[in-house]
């Protein structure tokens, strides 16, 4: 993986090393700086969301309507005044280091690296260009925050928590698991970034085009809004079954042995729960990719505007 990633760099910077330069500095900045206000407004919704995916993991069910009475966490809402009931707000807040953390890693990265991997597979002027450009962009930083996600996960599910803090999970994961538990679920982490990304940046930049060009709208505010909502939506709705299968896997350890891989995870629990179990926590996920989407789009192009750079 890593020689993956130091070939695409030198790719990269080979395909036009005047513009990269020109642009670096601000585009590194502009595509970190949404983060810590993304992550202080979609942090809340983590947990639930989280909790909601493993809620009823694999439990057998005839019908929609007897999953949804069956489950502990009855929806986004009721859901979360039951954590804040049990444990306090505290509770809401679980795994908030290493989001944070991964959060910052991962989303400046993914952006950052968008527009490079564009001009890499022909500029971008074609739909195919700009998913490929999401795919690689969003696929890289996740690998490199995978570690961050497992343990996040294990902090936010319900239950005794395994962990004191962000170091003593890392640790404990790696004493008792290895590298290979560090990196669990290390595909579907993949899959979902470059599928989220593909879907959310590239969505966003096509939704862009099209409006400028039909002379809907100009390029500003209120075009980045629209664009970022929609492609918010589009985001949530193609990776919410990759989510689910990730979150379940992770949260697994490894000696346990319910799952021998991604692909039993995904077998049993269609099996188990259809695949409306694949959408579970699809509200909480959207009202954190909805912000995340307009806030880190929206920042991203009029931080390049501000500085005289061409937006996505």
């Amino acid at each position: 993986m890593y020689t993956v990633i130091r070939v695409f760099t030198i790719l990269i910077w080979l395909h036009n090393p005047t513009q990269h330069l020109l642009r670096n500095r601000t585009n590194f900045f502009g595509s970190f700086s949404p983060v810590p206000l993304k992550v202080s407004l979609v942090l809340l919704q983590n947990v639930i969301k989280t909790r909601m995916q493993v809620d009823g993991e694999l439990k057998k069910t005839q019908n929609v309507g007897e999953q949804m009475q069956s489950r502990y966490y009855k929806g986004f809402v009721r859901g979360s005044l039951r954590i804040m009931r049990e444990e306090g707000f505290s509770g809401l807040m679980r795994g908030a280091v290493p989001g944070t953390l991964r959060d910052v890693t991962y989303s400046g990265m993914r952006i950052y690296l968008y527009e490079p991997f564009k001009n890499v597979f022909g500029g971008g002027v074609h739909l195919h260009e700009k998913i490929l450009a999401g795919i690689c962009s969003g696929g890289i930083s996740s690998f490199v925050a995978t570690p961050l996600d497992v343990v996040k996960i294990r902090l936010q599910v319900k239950g005794e928590r395994r962990y004191r803090s962000l170091t003593h999970g890392l640790i404990d994961v790696g004493r008792n698991e290895g590298i290979a538990g560090l990196y669990k679920g290390w595909a579907p982490t993949m899959i979902r970034a470059a599928v989220i990304t593909g879907s959310q940046v590239a969505s966003y930049d096509q939704i862009k085009r099209f409006l400028i060009e039909r002379d809907y709208m100009n390029e500003g505010l209120a075009l980045h809004t629209v664009a970022s909502f929609c492609a918010g939506l589009i985001a949530t709705i193609t990776t919410s079954p990759v989510d689910v299968i990730k979150t379940r896997y992770q949260n697994t350890p490894a000696h346990l042995g319910i799952y021998s891989g991604v692909f039993d995870c995904f077998v049993k629990s269609v099996k188990a729960e259809g695949v409306f179990g694949l959408y579970k926590g699809f509200l909480p996920n959207w009202m954190r990719l909805g912000p995340h989407s307009v806030i880190s789009l929206l920042m991203y192009d009029n931080m390049c505007i501000a500085f005289g750079l061409k937006p996505i």
